[in-house]
């Protein structure tokens, strides 16, 4: 055999009586297809085609043979396996709502040409497509699979996905001139806490969320810095002059409070510099349901010229829309601010309702992309479909008012999820232009950037975040903390993760970094608290939803977590 099958040298071996094929042997198909594992890549994809092209054996007459029936039993078995590899891969490939339509499709061809008849291949490939957001090649397989099966009757169990909602389309909105930025150092501006005199009017929770909405659309000039609403939310004032201004080190303060009046009261509102503590402008404002909108884009614009001094107008003009429209836009901020499921769907519907007002409203979109978002990172990661629509209103936000961050923003945040790494980097410093001092997007940005391993850049983005914002949030140091564990600074890590009043949302990240510091007795009682919050869990599944560009950058997080007593 070696003397007339030369190529055969690898994959036998002999002595003086016998001739067999070593266990060891990775020059056959058969043993390469069967140590193949669970597939998640497009490539994986391939190299399962290409080694499964039919039954093992395929043309082999089995008539009068001693294996006539053990080879129909292990063709069974390798199908079972194939097609076990290719739903499981699907799965995995469709995970973040992005595939290759040809790829999809050259799946497809394959697999129903192993068997045209089989329901699960055409399930499994009806929930790829889904995920994918391809809802026309959905109702094709099914009309497919129906015409299949019609000698034997309709098929019971399987349902036709339903079809996504329609969408709202919007024209895009003409692109704003860009302001140059000022060569100068920037001044600090911080909008404090609104103060509320008597009853009635605006609910306090929404009196906050219209002035945070106030600081955010000012954070928009690049020729002053306005602080983050959480930081300066938090300063005591006596009318705007600060009681301790060393961490804000504010040189304005903006100071405002809602009186009782006509409607929902008046806005009273003060810019203080707080170098001299004199009120350098002052004014009232009517809260009249119908101008609601209108008023606060007022107080933007009349808050900008004072301390920009030497500019016509900050903000372009912006129509007047209906009160329910706004507060609808606030509730949904206001619902936000809590990051549990039924905060994040009624943040939803409340945006939805600003949409049926006004279609073109752009803040309301990407309203409802980040809810969905949240929704899909709430709910485990387990419905591509969520990213797909997240990822498409960002984009209806973007095409409504291409000049305002947000949209860009949160395309970002999706395309992250979705590995698609180099939208989610040109997305985050468009939003980041738009919007330089934003501490928000900073801070997501240097999220971002720790996961696709750039650690330092981030660590300097994140520094950049707190010297707009503080006095943070609690996840701000849950970020810097997963920033600190991508430069291998582990005790820095702990450090951050300590700084949060509850530490279950960083169980895995103590876990890792004291498993890696070899902190034998603390690893083991986090991970403890780990597996009974998480049974049957192993700690490559329990980093499945982190987004990095190279797998080689979570090996430590899951040694951490095996070093901390997880499979």
């Amino acid at each position: 055999m070696q003397l007339a099958k030369p190529d055969l040298r690898g994959c036998i071996a002999f002595d003086n009586v016998s001739v067999w094929i070593p266990n060891s042997c990775t020059e056959i198909d058969l043993v390469q297809f069967q140590s193949l594992d669970e597939i998640t890549s497009a490539d994986e994809f391939s190299r399962v085609m290409d080694l499964y092209r039919g039954s093992v054996l395929d043309g082999i007459n089995l008539d009068n043979c001693c294996l006539e029936e053990a080879i129909p039993a292990f063709r069974a078995q390798l199908a079972n396996r194939y097609f076990s590899l290719i739903e499981t891969g699907l799965t995995n490939l469709t995970r973040y709502g992005r595939a290759n339509s040809a790829h999809l499709m050259d799946i497809e061809q394959h697999a129903l040409g192993i068997e045209a008849d089989r329901e699960e291949t055409y399930r499994a490939l009806m929930a790829a497509y889904r995920a994918a957001g391809q809802d026309n090649e959905v109702a094709r397989l099914f009309d497919a699979m129906l015409k299949r099966a019609a000698e034997a009757g309709p098929v019971l169990d399987t349902v036709m996905p339903a079809k996504t909602r329609s969408r709202m389309r919007v024209q895009p909105c003409p692109t704003a001139k860009p302001r140059e930025a000022s060569p100068a150092k920037p001044p600090r501006v911080a909008i404090l806490a609104p103060a509320k005199i008597g009853e009635g009017g605006l609910s306090t929770a929404l009196v906050r969320s219209f002035i945070e909405d106030l600081a955010n659309e000012m954070s928009r000039d690049r020729r002053f810095t306005t602080l983050a609403a959480h930081s300066s939310f938090q300063a005591k004032s006596d009318g705007g002059v600060l009681e301790e201004n060393g961490e804000l080190r504010a040189n304005y303060t903006v100071y405002s409070k809602i009186v009782p009046g006509p409607e929902l009261g008046v806005l009273s509102a003060r810019l203080v510099d707080m170098s001299k503590g004199t009120i350098l402008w002052g004014d009232e404002f009517g809260l009249a349901k119908i101008g609601l909108f209108s008023t606060g884009r007022r107080l933007v614009n009349r808050v900008a010229i004072e301390i920009t001094s030497t500019l016509e107008s900050l903000f372009e003009t912006e129509r007047e829309q209906p009160s329910s429209a706004y507060l609808n836009f606030l509730l949904g901020q206001k619902s936000l601010k809590k990051c549990d499921l039924k905060s994040v769907r009624r943040a939803r519907r409340h945006f939805l309702e600003v949409l049926r007002d006004d279609a073109s409203h752009s803040e309301a979109y990407s309203g409802v992309s980040f809810s969905l978002y949240l929704e899909w990172l709430l709910t485990g990661g387990n419905e591509p479909r969520l990213l797909n629509e997240a990822r498409e209103l960002a984009n209806s936000a973007i095409l409504c008012r291409p000049q305002c961050s947000t949209g860009h923003w949160r395309k970002a945040m999706v395309s992250l999820y979705q590995h698609d790494f180099d939208t989610s980097e040109a997305c985050f410093e468009t939003a980041h232009e738009l919007h330089p001092n934003s501490a928000d997007i900073l801070l997501d940005q240097s999220d971002a950037l720790g996961f696709v391993g750039s650690p330092d850049h981030a660590w300097q983005l994140f520094e950049k975040a707190l010297d707009l914002n503080p006095l943070p949030p609690e996840h701000y140091w849950w970020a810097g903390a997963s920033i600190a564990f991508s430069k291998a600074d582990y005790d820095h890590a702990i450090e951050l993760c300590d700084r949060l009043e509850n530490d279950e949302p960083v169980l895995r990240l103590l876990a890792a970094c004291h498993g890696q510091l070899g902190n034998t007795v603390e690893a083991r009682d986090y991970g403890r608290r780990l597996i009974e919050t998480y049974p049957n869990q192993t700690a490559a599944e329990m980093t499945r939803l982190q987004p990095h560009r190279s797998a080689d950058d979570l090996e430590p997080f899951i040694e951490g977590l095996r070093l901390a007593g997880l499979k």
